[in-house]
């Protein structure tokens, strides 16, 4: 576990490197509709803590991060 929540820019950077994480693009199985729903009006500001984020995202960023879920 992390000290602090991954935040917007955190977030921002993995889907950079990621793009099949990016809003809209993970298919049905992987994200449900609300999948960064709030992003579509612009990202929320980039020290906030991300949110709306699946499971499978969540997981698959931690595994970039060297890390894993608990």
């Amino acid at each position: 576990l992390e000290a602090h929540p991954v935040t917007v820019a955190q977030y921002q950077s993995f889907i950079a490197v990621n793009p099949k994480w990016a809003p809209g693009v993970p298919p049905a199985l992987l994200a449900d509709p609300g999948y960064l729903r709030s992003w579509a009006a612009g990202a929320p500001l980039p020290d906030r803590p991300v949110t709306e984020v699946s499971w499978h995202a969540a997981r698959a960023y931690c595994a970039a991060a060297g890390r894993r879920l608990p």
